[in-house]
């Protein structure tokens, strides 16, 4: 994909990254990327298998949703992106929590000439925590030039 910019002819591309979570964190604490499913990204993207992923530079949009088993309806998590150490987007939710429904979190965010670091954060736990089961996923779209 190109666009006519004031200097000229820009090329850009639209990437996508699919990334299984897992994990249990506790107040304050990370859910883990695990293992990368499906990708079009045209640089790696370093961190799986641990609570904190290395971006290149980009025009960011991710989401994450988690699926979960509790032993009552008041276990949820909830749950929003940190990018560089502050917190962005919009929390997601397991199920009912604080009377509130809002299944997945996401976030913008960007960086035109540096890395970005991203994490999952636990912002909450109502109740106690329910157990992530498989089917918990995160994605990222970044448009790259």
């Amino acid at each position: 994909m190109s666009y006519n910019a004031p200097g000229g002819l820009v090329g850009k591309s639209l990437e996508l990254v699919e990334i299984s979570l897992s994990g249990s964190p506790a107040l304050n604490g990370y859910f883990t990327f695990d293992t990368q499913i499906e990708s079009n990204f045209s640089n790696s993207i370093s961190g799986l298998s641990g609570d904190t992923l290395t971006l290149p530079s980009g025009y960011y949009w991710a989401q994450a949703v988690i699926a979960v088993t509790r032993s009552s309806a008041a276990q949820n998590y909830q749950f929003q992106f940190e990018v560089d150490g502050t917190t962005e987007g919009r929390k997601g939710q397991s199920g009912w929590h604080d009377a509130v429904r809002a299944d997945y979190a996401d976030a913008m965010f960007e960086n035109e000439s540096g890395t970005i670091s991203l994490k999952l954060k636990c912002t909450d736990i109502e109740s106690s925590a329910p157990t992530i089961v498989t089917g918990s996923a995160f994605y990222i779209w970044r448009i790259a030039s």
